[in-house]
């Protein structure tokens, strides 16, 4: 019964088998899966029924016979087993390299995407400055990139389920948050559009270096599967000595014992030609990222050409076939076997040499991160900086509009209650004139007249009285920063180019007088000044290696440090130059590390004077004695 379930099992595999290597033919690895995995389950399962057979019998005690055809048929199973794994090995690494290929697509493509929305997002800057006209094919550009990027996250995400790779996944979510923010970007018309832009490149270059970052892991990954595979054939390559050093002396056993050998060892050379493929391959994707991984990988592969180990194998076919003596046949299969070590030497030197290849670009890629995290820092605070002045121009509006109106009131409070007063002494005149007739109309219309001009003129007297006393609050100490702040410094930074050179502070910043920054407002500029200054600390230690000279970053970060104090908020001269101090330094930082990349140079130079301005000394001097003066 036992041997009937097997024989009913074994045709089973047999169709799934061919069902498989017809989806194999047709190159749809994916959809031989289900066929593979039903026909090696089926031999496994037969496997397991002739292995509870052969207990059975030989614990009854068996004859030599038939002991011997159980031998065969143990390596019959044994041999279908091997083959169908290897199929299902094949099938897997097939389906891998087809993600690897679009994860490599995908990759090119958002080196491009990346490119063109850093473009974007220099127009979108100039626009915000001023320096550049707007165009209405502006936004019709940053959504076709939208649409690209989009499309990109969907490609992501879909490979990522199919692959089940987590990675992928939040790559795919970054993709889409680097497109939505390309749509508000679009959008155009507020001063956002160029923080948008610039967030989405950010998100851009981030999911890229992720991608980039997974052409490492799938170095080490290739490189461990080779090993495997190595061992494995190693194993294979000494059951095959095994078999030949038992073969008999001739006769009809010899040819059937060859015959077993002999599709091993047609086993182990296709084996052996799929593993010198994928080597090369693997050696050409890592040579971007491993150079010396992908150097030993090369040799690996070139281990099994220089040994012409697969020439040897079909060599020591023929010397079996034609019946050569144990000698010759040892020595041949000696011979394979140090090549196959040869070769997982090889593997395990690229498998060391992993991370050495990037020694010489880590520099490089560091140099890069640092860059990107100096631009994102920087026009973070230039974007803090705008903010900041937007609100407290806002404020100064309503602030003014709030005291003219209540001026206007007052000023008409002040002409009615003239007027009542007139009204009053009119009513008293009458009376006093009460018989006088015509006389006394007219000295009533007269007072009336009197009355009604002192009226009029208690109105315009309020309301220019509380227009000029509106002006007062919103330019002087209600509204916060008022005349009373005169200053006409400035910083040219070394000369290069940047600093607001002698702006007047007159109570008025670029386009408008500042009003008093709300608690709500000082808040939230605090918390995001802190965030920047832990941003500038992460950037200090990323910079640690590149021969920059502290000084100036640590200014920079005294800057935002001080940033983060709620007082520097009540005086706008010194919120002005504390963040146009900390934002131009940066932007020296971004072109000095910019030159050094485009460059290749090693040394970091941030150009500019490496001295403080005096008037920022003085003005630091002049913040830490009013600390000491003012109560906490």
């Amino acid at each position: 019964p036992k041997l009937k379930q097997i024989g009913e099992l074994l045709p089973q595999a047999v169709t799934a088998m061919k069902e498989a290597e017809a989806k194999l033919g047709a190159t749809a690895p994916d959809v031989a899966l289900g066929p593979e995995n039903k026909a090696l389950t089926l031999l496994q399962k037969a496997e397991e029924e002739y292995e509870t057979q052969v207990s059975v019998q030989q614990g009854g005690g068996g004859g030599g016979g038939g002991s011997s055809q159980q031998r065969e048929l143990a390596d019959i199973f044994e041999q279908e087993l091997d083959k169908m794994a290897s199929r299902y090995e094949t099938a897997d690494r097939q389906m891998q390299a087809s993600g690897d290929r679009q994860v490599d697509e995908l990759l090119e493509k958002l080196k491009e995407l990346a490119r063109r929305q850093e473009q974007e997002a220099e127009r979108e800057r100039r626009l915000q400055q001023g320096s550049a006209s707007s165009t209405p094919s502006g936004g019709a550009q940053q959504r076709a990139l939208a649409d690209q990027a989009e499309e990109a996250a969907r490609r992501l995400e879909r490979l990522a389920r199919e692959e089940n790779r987590p990675d992928l996944l939040e790559s795919a979510r970054q993709m889409q948050q680097a497109a939505d923010a390309m749509r508000r970007a679009a959008a155009g018309g507020n001063s956002a559009s160029a923080a948008q832009a610039q967030q989405a490149l950010d998100r851009l270059k981030e999911t890229q270096r992720k991608l980039e970052r997974s052409l490492s892991d799938r170095a080490d990954r290739d490189i461990k599967d080779a090993q495997q595979r190595a061992e494995e054939l190693a194993r294979e390559q000494q059951e095959i000595s095994n078999g030949v050093n038992g073969l008999a002396a001739n006769g009809q056993q010899r040819r059937e014992q060859a015959q077993r050998v002999n599709e091993k060892k047609d086993d182990l050379e296709r084996k052996l030609g799929e593993l010198e493929s994928d080597l090369d391959a693997s050696a050409r994707d890592a040579a971007a990222q491993e150079r010396a991984a992908s150097r030993k990988l090369s040799e690996a592969a070139g281990a099994i050409r220089d040994n012409r180990l697969r020439d040897k194998i079909r060599y020591s076919e023929a010397l079996v076939n034609r019946g050569y003596g144990q000698e010759t046949l040892r020595a041949t299969e000696n011979d394979i076997a140090g090549g196959i070590d040869q070769l997982k030497k090889r593997l395990d030197e690229a498998s060391a040499a992993l991370g050495q290849g990037q020694q010489g670009q880590n520099a490089g890629n560091k140099q890069e991160q640092a860059l990107d995290r100096t631009q994102r820092l920087a026009r973070g605070l230039e974007s803090l900086q705008e903010r900041t002045r937007e609100r407290a121009q806002q404020n100064a509006r309503n602030q003014q509009a709030q005291n003219g109106q209540q001026s206007n009131q007052r000023g008409q409070q002040a002409g009615n209650q003239q007027g009542q007063q007139g009204q009053q002494g009119q009513q008293g005149q009458q009376g006093q004139q009460g018989q006088a007739g015509q006389q006394g109309q007219q000295g009533q219309n007269g007072q009336q007249g009197q009355s009604g001009q002192q009226g009029g003129q208690g109105q315009q007297g309020g309301q220019q009285a509380g227009g000029q006393q509106g002006g007062q609050q919103a330019g002087g100490a209600a509204g916060g920063f008022g005349p009373q702040n005169g200053y006409n410094g400035g910083y040219d930074y070394g000369g290069y180019g940047y600093g607001y050179g002698n702006l007047p502070w007159n109570g008025a910043y670029y386009d408008g007088p500042w009003g008093r920054l709300s608690d709500e407002d000082i808040r939230q500029l605090r918390n995001e000044a802190r965030q920047w200054a832990n941003e500038a600390q992460d950037l200090r230690g990323m910079l640690r290696g590149f021969n920059v000279d502290p000084k100036e970053l640590e200014q920079i970060l005294a800057a935002l440090r001080q940033l983060e104090d709620e007082r520097v908020y009540k005086d706008a001269k010194e919120l002005q130059s504390l963040q146009t101090f900390a934002t131009e330094g940066l932007k020296r930082l971004e072109f000095g590390l910019r030159r050094q990349v485009e460059s290749g140079d090693e040394a970091v130079v941030i150009t500019g004077s490496e001295e403080v301005p005096d008037q920022f000394k003085k003005m630091v001097q002049e913040y830490y004695r009013t600390l000491g003066k003012t109560p906490r």
